[in-house]
């Protein structure tokens, strides 16, 4: 990776813009770093699901998706492996072409994700 500018090493997410996630509605996104703005070899981003809004179920091809729930209540659901708290503490892997989705969600969530390799 590349980093050109200040933008790429630092940034103040409260300054940045919520944006409607392109496949699941009701979901929004905040790109902190991708393969297209920042030529990085991860995709970071922070991901606010509202409360009463599921992600359904969904695979991330090659990519392995960690997540670090910041706020909120709800559920994770990964094939073969299991239902788990997607709970400020957790930390969650889903292993790359595994099907996982979010549900039971009781409080907005929000979570860091990390998609490695970059899928944005």
């Amino acid at each position: 990776m590349n980093l050109k500018d200040l933008h790429d090493i630092y940034l103040e997410t409260e300054t940045l813009e919520w944006k409607e996630h392109s496949t699941f509605k009701g979901v929004f996104v905040k790109r902190l770093l991708t393969r297209e703005k920042n030529n990085s070899n991860i995709t970071c981003l922070l991901v606010k699901t509202p409360k009463g809004i599921d992600i359904p179920e969904h695979t991330h091809g090659d990519s392995q998706d960690i997540i670090f729930p910041i706020e909120g209540n709800g559920k994770i659901h990964i094939e073969g492996i299991g239902d788990f708290a997607y709970v400020p503490g957790s930390f969650i892997v889903v292993p790359k072409n595994t099907p996982h989705y979010v549900y039971d969600v009781k409080e907005t969530l929000i979570a860091f994700d990390i998609f490695n390799p970059a899928t944005l």
